[in-house]
């Protein structure tokens, strides 16, 4: 029993478990390389780093990335503040709650790709992958905004029509603490949405200048490693991405918890 302790202060530490993690799939990855023995079919990790440094090595590629990258976050910005709207209008308007909440839970369970292909002859190319970024994202944010808002204690609101705070303060001192853990949880949660339906739009549309046109243009070309090069690229980046979330909205928090110990202090 002493080789497998179980303890908080025994746990891995969590960069050790992604590296060992990595260390597992690429072990897996060059064992069915040697398997299939055909690079048309799995292309080795060697060839796959070489295909995407060759890629780096073009202004094309940093171009496609960085209009993949508007297209997602613009469609996941504008589905984060349509998701916050229609919630708390739903919240307050019981018969806009009504319509709001079946059409939110229609969209979280149409597939991605028979949505693309449902709306793709209505979009222009540049637009779609914008387009269903949103409409993934929005019931996302609607349904944490939404839990957030109908679980918030009732003696909370009463306590606040006691004290007959203003309609400022309500939101500033309650709604909006309550609320953010939650918001904070579903952006994480819809921006790795968000980003894997903007690349399958890509992949669907191909604008001039995206990471699903490159997919899709290796996939033509019969170009395995560049396939697997521009897919490293997308969870590469799909990572950073979260990452950089996460630290914004903790620093956010860190702000306001300074700012609410500054007020008291």
């Amino acid at each position: 029993m002493k080789y497998f302790k179980v303890g908080k202060q025994n746990k891995i530490p969590k960069w050790a478990q992604y590296v060992i993690a990595a260390l597992v799939l690429l072990g897996i990855w060059v064992i069915l390389t040697i398997a299939v023995n055909n690079s048309l079919l799995l292309p080795s990790p060697v060839q796959t780093l070489q295909a995407l440094i060759s890629l780096a090595g073009e202004a094309e590629f940093w171009q496609s990335i960085g209009m993949s990258f508007l297209r997602v976050i613009l469609g996941f910005v504008l589905g984060c503040i349509a998701g916050v709207v229609l919630a708390t209008a739903g919240y307050y308007v019981n018969l806009l709650d009504c319509v709001i909440r079946p059409t939110m839970t229609l969209l979280k369970s149409v597939p991605v790709a028979s949505f693309i292909m449902l709306v793709i002859l209505l979009f222009k190319r540049d637009v779609l992958p914008v387009f269903v970024c949103f409409v993934m994202v929005t019931p996302i944010v609607w349904s944490g905004v939404s839990l957030a808002l109908d679980s918030l204690p009732e003696q909370y609101l009463e306590l606040v029509h006691a004290y007959k705070l203003p309609r400022g303060k309500r939101i500033t001192r309650l709604y909006i603490p309550w609320v953010m853990p939650y918001l904070a949880e579903a952006c994480v949660t819809a921006l790795g949405f968000a980003w894997k339906s903007g690349i399958a739009a890509e992949v669907l549309c191909q604008p001039s200048l995206a990471i699903g046109t490159g997919i899709y243009e290796s996939k033509i070309y019969l170009e395995p490693a560049s396939l697997f090069a521009w897919t490293a690229t997308v969870v590469i980046f799909s990572l950073i991405l979260e990452k950089l979330l996460k630290a914004s909205l903790s620093r956010i928090r860190d702000r306001r918890e300074y700012g609410n110990k500054k007020t008291d202090g």
